[in-house]
């Protein structure tokens, strides 16, 4: 299907009801993209079409629609709908994305269609590693909420299924929201994403799209919501997730919204799950008002990526 340089890539899923699509769907039209783009809805899991069209009814977007099956992860519905398109670059949202700013789209697209060094970009990173255990995290220790969290991870998950992620800090992309071009999107390993630890290796595994594109010496940035790009090691300086209120955020997505309705303790124990004990401290006292932010403070080892 020919479409414009860049391609939108909405993830719609029949078992999400219809409030997350027409949330998105209120955003888009009232966020101007920036920049000319055509919009994919990929719809999955729709058995039947007519419940789509009601919903489209009252949203009235303009775009092409791909019905795909309710199968396999997000990340691999990315692919298949991708290998249906010929744009050059793919925006991918996922079905609880929204834009939350004006130009959105050019913030996103353009480093990308003005650099050949730049790889992928998203609307958040984080550090966080699913092989980090919590119990070694001294600080979410004092928040009940995460107990019940902690108790399923050791009941259900074995060592050997954490190898596979590296150990934080685990710099990665999160892939509610991000850009790639159409080509290197379909080059990346594995080729075939059979189930939701796929998708997750893909996403913050030890070959995740971020350490791919690194290896190619391809820019891997985050990019907030006044089009400011950051490297790596400063992500946490975006205020994009989990830290500075995330007063830059670009994209909203179910987690930005979590912590934004979380109570102070527990947006401690998330920004340390995602850049660890020094950040989470500074963010606290940075509330408290004891002193503001340092712009020094990241975990060691965040340049390294092995």
């Amino acid at each position: 299907m020919p479409l414009p340089t860049a391609c939108v890539i909405h993830l719609v899923r029949a078992a999400n009801g219809a409030a997350p699509f027409l949330r998105f769907a209120r955003r888009y039209q009232d966020r101007a993209p920036g920049i000319e783009h055509g919009l994919v809805l990929v719809l999955k899991g729709f058995s039947n079409p007519a419940a789509f069209h009601r919903w489209q009814a009252v949203a009235n977007l303009n775009a092409h629609c791909l019905y795909l099956p309710d199968e396999g992860c997000d990340l691999a519905t990315y692919r298949a709908a991708a290998a249906a398109l010929s744009c050059d670059v793919c925006v991918f949202l996922n079905s609880f994305s929204a834009p939350l700013a004006a130009d959105w789209l050019r913030h996103l697209a353009q480093p990308l269609l003005e650099d050949s060094h730049v790889g992928v970009v998203g609307a958040t990173g984080s550090y966080e590693s699913l092989r980090t255990p919590l119990s070694a995290i001294p600080l979410s220790r004092r928040y009940r909420f995460l107990s019940s969290l902690r108790r399923w991870l050791y009941r259900r998950r074995v060592k050997q299924l954490w190898k596979p992620f590296p150990p934080f800090p685990n710099p990665h992309l999160r892939t509610n929201g991000f850009a790639i071009r159409r080509r290197d999107w379909l080059d990346l390993s594995p080729r075939f994403l059979a189930d939701k630890w796929s998708g997750w290796r893909l996403e913050s595994g030890r070959c995740s799209m971020t350490r791919q594109m690194l290896r190619r010496d391809l820019q891997v940035l985050v990019v907030d919501r006044n089009g400011k790009t950051y490297q790596p090691a400063d992500w946490w300086h975006s205020r994009t997730f989990r830290a500075g209120n995330q007063s830059h955020l670009l994209i909203a997505d179910n987690q930005t919204r979590q912590f934004a309705t979380a109570t102070g303790g527990q947006r401690a124990a998330l920004t340390e799950m995602t850049w660890g004990r020094d950040v989470a401290q500074q963010e606290l006292e940075s509330a408290s008002g004891e002193r503001p932010p340092a712009r020094t403070a990241r975990p060691s080892g965040v340049g390294v990526l092995a």
